[in-house]
Protein backbone atom coordinates (compact mmCIF):
# COMPACT_ATOMS: atom_id res chain seq x y z
CA UNK A 1 0.00 0.00 0.00
CA UNK A 2 1.37 3.54 -0.79
CA UNK A 3 0.29 6.31 0.69
CA UNK A 4 1.03 9.86 -0.47
CA UNK A 5 0.15 13.75 0.13
CA UNK A 6 -0.71 16.35 -2.35
CA UNK A 7 1.90 19.26 -2.07
CA UNK A 8 1.81 21.02 -5.25
CA UNK A 9 -0.54 24.64 -5.19
CA UNK A 10 -1.84 22.88 -8.63
CA UNK A 11 -4.51 21.03 -9.15
CA UNK A 12 -3.80 18.09 -11.65
CA UNK A 13 -5.42 14.92 -12.81
CA UNK A 14 -5.13 11.53 -10.32
CA UNK A 15 -3.64 9.49 -12.62
CA UNK A 16 -1.05 11.96 -13.64
CA UNK A 17 0.02 12.46 -9.96
CA UNK A 18 0.20 9.01 -9.33
CA UNK A 19 2.07 8.38 -12.26
CA UNK A 20 4.62 11.25 -11.53
CA UNK A 21 5.01 9.75 -7.69
CA UNK A 22 5.28 6.24 -8.67
CA UNK A 23 7.99 7.62 -11.24
CA UNK A 24 6.70 6.00 -14.32
CA UNK A 25 7.40 3.09 -12.96
CA UNK A 26 3.19 2.11 -14.13
CA UNK A 27 1.86 2.97 -17.31
CA UNK A 28 -1.23 5.45 -17.51
CA UNK A 29 -3.03 2.66 -18.75
CA UNK A 30 -2.36 0.51 -15.56
CA UNK A 31 -2.91 3.28 -13.40
CA UNK A 32 -6.65 3.42 -15.27
CA UNK A 33 -7.63 -0.01 -14.50
CA UNK A 34 -6.43 0.27 -11.19
CA UNK A 35 -8.52 3.13 -10.30
CA UNK A 36 -11.71 1.47 -11.88
CA UNK A 37 -10.92 -1.82 -9.60
CA UNK A 38 -11.22 0.60 -6.71
CA UNK A 39 -7.48 0.52 -5.57
CA UNK A 40 -6.94 4.23 -5.10
CA UNK A 41 -9.04 6.49 -1.93
CA UNK A 42 -8.51 9.90 -1.77
CA UNK A 43 -9.07 11.27 1.65
CA UNK A 44 -10.60 8.33 2.37
CA UNK A 45 -13.04 7.96 -0.12
CA UNK A 46 -12.58 5.48 -3.25
CA UNK A 47 -12.02 7.17 -6.12
CA UNK A 48 -12.53 5.73 -9.83
CA UNK A 49 -11.85 8.45 -12.46
CA UNK A 50 -8.73 9.23 -13.85
CA UNK A 51 -9.55 12.68 -14.13
CA UNK A 52 -10.62 13.28 -11.06
CA UNK A 53 -8.88 16.63 -9.59
CA UNK A 54 -6.70 16.36 -6.66
CA UNK A 55 -5.72 19.78 -4.62
CA UNK A 56 -2.88 20.55 -2.32
CA UNK A 57 -3.37 18.88 1.25
CA UNK A 58 -5.39 15.78 -0.01
CA UNK A 59 -4.42 12.58 1.35
CA UNK A 60 -3.52 9.22 -1.39
CA UNK A 61 -3.97 6.02 -0.78
CA UNK A 62 -2.92 3.52 -3.48
CA UNK A 63 -3.22 -0.51 -3.76
CA UNK A 64 -0.56 -1.96 -5.86
CA UNK A 65 -1.62 -4.28 -8.35
CA UNK A 66 0.90 -6.74 -7.00
CA UNK A 67 -0.38 -7.13 -3.65
CA UNK A 68 -2.80 -10.15 -3.32
CA UNK A 69 -5.66 -9.84 -0.89
CA UNK A 70 -4.97 -12.84 1.64
CA UNK A 71 -7.54 -15.70 2.02
CA UNK A 72 -9.82 -14.70 4.73
CA UNK A 73 -8.98 -17.12 8.06
CA UNK A 74 -11.78 -18.87 9.22
CA UNK A 75 -13.09 -18.57 12.58
CA UNK A 76 -15.67 -20.86 12.49
CA UNK A 77 -17.21 -23.06 10.21
CA UNK A 78 -20.06 -26.77 10.10
CA UNK A 79 -22.14 -27.79 7.17
CA UNK A 80 -24.42 -24.27 7.00
CA UNK A 81 -22.26 -21.75 7.76
CA UNK A 82 -18.48 -20.14 7.59
CA UNK A 83 -17.53 -17.54 9.85
CA UNK A 84 -14.90 -15.61 8.65
CA UNK A 85 -12.18 -12.49 9.51
CA UNK A 86 -12.25 -10.21 6.61
CA UNK A 87 -9.32 -8.25 5.99
CA UNK A 88 -9.19 -4.53 5.17
CA UNK A 89 -9.71 -3.36 1.69
CA UNK A 90 -10.99 -6.21 0.72
CA UNK A 91 -14.91 -5.54 -0.58
CA UNK A 92 -17.97 -7.84 0.24
CA UNK A 93 -19.37 -8.53 -3.18
CA UNK A 94 -20.07 -11.25 -5.03
CA UNK A 95 -16.74 -12.02 -5.52
CA UNK A 96 -15.71 -12.48 -1.64
CA UNK A 97 -15.75 -16.40 -1.40
CA UNK A 98 -17.94 -17.09 -4.22
CA UNK A 99 -19.27 -20.61 -3.30
CA UNK A 100 -20.68 -19.03 -0.37
CA UNK A 101 -23.69 -16.58 0.49
CA UNK A 102 -22.96 -13.56 2.09
CA UNK A 103 -25.29 -12.79 4.99
CA UNK A 104 -24.22 -9.01 5.85
CA UNK A 105 -21.66 -7.19 4.65
CA UNK A 106 -19.10 -4.49 5.83
CA UNK A 107 -17.63 -1.59 4.78
CA UNK A 108 -14.12 -2.56 2.39
CA UNK A 109 -12.26 -0.63 4.98
CA UNK A 110 -13.29 -2.07 8.02
CA UNK A 111 -12.08 -5.45 9.10
CA UNK A 112 -13.77 -8.59 11.19
CA UNK A 113 -16.26 -10.91 11.55
CA UNK A 114 -18.10 -11.91 8.66
CA UNK A 115 -21.06 -14.60 7.96
CA UNK A 116 -21.67 -16.56 4.77
CA UNK A 117 -24.39 -19.40 4.45
CA UNK A 118 -23.70 -22.70 2.96
CA UNK A 119 -27.39 -23.52 1.52
CA UNK A 120 -30.65 -21.29 0.48
CA UNK A 121 -31.73 -22.54 4.20
CA UNK A 122 -29.04 -21.12 6.50
CA UNK A 123 -29.24 -18.04 4.36
CA UNK A 124 -32.99 -17.39 4.83
CA UNK A 125 -32.82 -18.21 8.60
CA UNK A 126 -29.93 -16.43 9.48
CA UNK A 127 -31.19 -13.09 7.70
CA UNK A 128 -34.15 -13.98 9.70
CA UNK A 129 -31.92 -13.87 13.10
CA UNK A 130 -30.69 -10.17 11.93
CA UNK A 131 -34.51 -8.81 11.02
CA UNK A 132 -35.16 -10.50 13.98
CA UNK A 133 -31.99 -8.25 16.14
CA UNK A 134 -31.37 -11.97 17.63
CA UNK A 135 -27.18 -11.12 16.63
CA UNK A 136 -25.28 -9.45 18.96
CA UNK A 137 -22.51 -7.48 17.31
CA UNK A 138 -19.76 -5.72 18.57
CA UNK A 139 -17.61 -3.38 16.85
CA UNK A 140 -14.11 -1.73 18.21
CA UNK A 141 -13.05 2.08 16.97
CA UNK A 142 -10.24 4.28 17.66
CA UNK A 143 -11.94 7.77 17.92
CA UNK A 144 -10.96 10.81 17.65
CA UNK A 145 -10.60 12.92 21.27
CA UNK A 146 -12.46 11.59 23.98
CA UNK A 147 -16.11 11.08 24.20
CA UNK A 148 -17.89 12.44 26.90
CA UNK A 149 -18.91 10.39 29.82
CA UNK A 150 -17.84 6.51 29.97
CA UNK A 151 -20.33 5.33 28.06
CA UNK A 152 -23.90 6.56 26.19
CA UNK A 153 -26.21 5.29 23.60
CA UNK A 154 -27.22 7.29 19.85
CA UNK A 155 -30.56 7.28 18.49
CA UNK A 156 -30.58 8.78 15.65
CA UNK A 157 -32.14 8.21 12.12
CA UNK A 158 -30.19 7.30 9.45
CA UNK A 159 -30.11 7.74 5.75
CA UNK A 160 -27.98 7.39 2.59
CA UNK A 161 -28.06 11.43 1.78
CA UNK A 162 -25.93 10.47 -1.47
CA UNK A 163 -24.14 8.02 -4.21
CA UNK A 164 -21.25 8.64 -6.24
CA UNK A 165 -20.97 5.33 -8.88
CA UNK A 166 -19.86 3.13 -5.66
CA UNK A 167 -19.93 5.30 -3.09
CA UNK A 168 -22.29 6.42 -0.80
CA UNK A 169 -22.43 8.78 1.79
CA UNK A 170 -24.94 8.87 4.73
CA UNK A 171 -26.08 10.86 7.13
CA UNK A 172 -28.41 11.62 10.13
CA UNK A 173 -32.33 12.62 8.95
CA UNK A 174 -35.93 12.67 10.55
CA UNK A 175 -36.40 10.46 7.09
CA UNK A 176 -33.57 7.77 8.16
CA UNK A 177 -34.16 4.55 9.14
CA UNK A 178 -34.19 4.52 13.01
CA UNK A 179 -30.60 3.56 14.03
CA UNK A 180 -28.82 2.75 17.29
CA UNK A 181 -25.67 2.01 19.17
CA UNK A 182 -24.64 1.91 22.06
CA UNK A 183 -20.90 2.90 22.82
CA UNK A 184 -18.24 2.34 25.69
CA UNK A 185 -14.89 3.63 25.98
CA UNK A 186 -12.27 0.68 26.38
CA UNK A 187 -9.07 2.95 26.89
CA UNK A 188 -8.51 6.50 26.20
CA UNK A 189 -5.61 9.03 26.41
CA UNK A 190 -5.69 12.93 26.21
CA UNK A 191 -5.81 13.03 22.54
CA UNK A 192 -7.94 9.52 21.43
CA UNK A 193 -10.11 6.47 22.60
CA UNK A 194 -10.78 3.29 21.44
CA UNK A 195 -14.50 2.67 22.17
CA UNK A 196 -16.61 -0.76 21.79
CA UNK A 197 -19.73 -0.34 19.93
CA UNK A 198 -22.78 -2.62 19.78
CA UNK A 199 -25.09 -2.26 17.62
CA UNK A 200 -29.21 -2.83 17.23
CA UNK A 201 -29.94 -2.05 14.34
CA UNK A 202 -27.41 -2.64 10.90
CA UNK A 203 -28.10 0.88 8.94
CA UNK A 204 -25.20 1.72 6.22
CA UNK A 205 -22.38 3.64 7.84
CA UNK A 206 -23.99 3.60 11.47
CA UNK A 207 -21.26 3.81 13.36
CA UNK A 208 -19.25 6.06 10.93
CA UNK A 209 -22.25 8.59 11.01
CA UNK A 210 -23.29 8.41 14.85
CA UNK A 211 -19.66 9.07 16.18
CA UNK A 212 -19.15 11.77 13.61
CA UNK A 213 -22.37 13.58 15.16
CA UNK A 214 -21.33 12.71 19.03
CA UNK A 215 -18.26 15.11 18.33
CA UNK A 216 -15.71 11.81 17.85
CA UNK A 217 -15.19 11.15 14.63
CA UNK A 218 -13.68 7.66 13.62
CA UNK A 219 -9.87 7.56 13.03
CA UNK A 220 -9.39 7.55 9.22
CA UNK A 221 -12.51 8.34 8.32
CA UNK A 222 -11.92 11.39 5.85
CA UNK A 223 -14.98 10.59 3.85
CA UNK A 224 -16.99 12.20 7.14
CA UNK A 225 -14.28 14.36 8.45
CA UNK A 226 -11.83 16.38 6.63
CA UNK A 227 -9.51 17.11 9.95
CA UNK A 228 -8.80 15.06 13.28
CA UNK A 229 -7.42 16.65 16.18
CA UNK A 230 -5.50 13.47 16.71
CA UNK A 231 -2.66 13.70 14.19
CA UNK A 232 -1.34 9.87 13.17
CA UNK A 233 -0.80 8.16 10.24
CA UNK A 234 -3.81 6.70 9.26
CA UNK A 235 -4.37 4.66 5.84
CA UNK A 236 -8.15 3.38 6.83
CA UNK A 237 -11.54 3.83 8.82
CA UNK A 238 -10.12 1.99 12.11
CA UNK A 239 -12.98 0.30 12.78
CA UNK A 240 -13.35 -3.64 13.67
CA UNK A 241 -16.14 -5.80 13.66
CA UNK A 242 -14.84 -7.66 16.82
CA UNK A 243 -17.18 -10.19 17.87
CA UNK A 244 -21.04 -11.75 16.32
CA UNK A 245 -23.05 -13.77 19.20
CA UNK A 246 -25.73 -15.75 18.48
CA UNK A 247 -27.85 -19.02 18.30
CA UNK A 248 -27.06 -21.25 15.30
CA UNK A 249 -30.09 -21.57 13.18
CA UNK A 250 -30.19 -24.62 12.66
CA UNK A 251 -28.04 -26.82 15.23
CA UNK A 252 -29.63 -24.61 18.13
CA UNK A 253 -26.01 -24.14 19.48
CA UNK A 254 -24.67 -20.71 20.84
CA UNK A 255 -21.77 -19.05 19.46
CA UNK A 256 -19.66 -16.26 20.16
CA UNK A 257 -17.35 -15.72 17.43
CA UNK A 258 -14.53 -12.93 17.61
CA UNK A 259 -12.14 -12.04 15.05
CA UNK A 260 -8.19 -10.82 16.56
CA UNK A 261 -7.66 -7.03 15.93
CA UNK A 262 -5.67 -6.50 13.04
CA UNK A 263 -1.78 -4.89 13.52
CA UNK A 264 -2.90 -1.30 12.36
CA UNK A 265 -5.65 -0.96 14.96
CA UNK A 266 -3.57 -2.15 17.63
CA UNK A 267 -0.79 0.06 17.06
CA UNK A 268 -3.59 3.15 17.75
CA UNK A 269 -4.78 1.55 21.18
CA UNK A 270 -3.97 4.31 23.75
CA UNK A 271 -1.68 2.99 26.43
Amino acid sequence: MLKFQVNSHQPMRLVHFLHDQMKGACSLRALKSDLEKNRCQVNGVTERYASFRVKKGDRITFLQKDIEEKKPNVLFEDDHLIIVDKQAWTTCDEKFMPPYRLVHRLDHQTTGVIILAKSHTAYQEMVKLFRERRVKKKYLAIVDGVPKGKKGTIEQNVRVMSRKGNQVTCGVSKWGKPSITHWNIEKKSATHAMISCLIETGRTHQIRVHMKTLGNPILGDFQYSRTFSYKASVARVMLHAHMVSFTHPITKERLEITAPIPKDFKELIPR
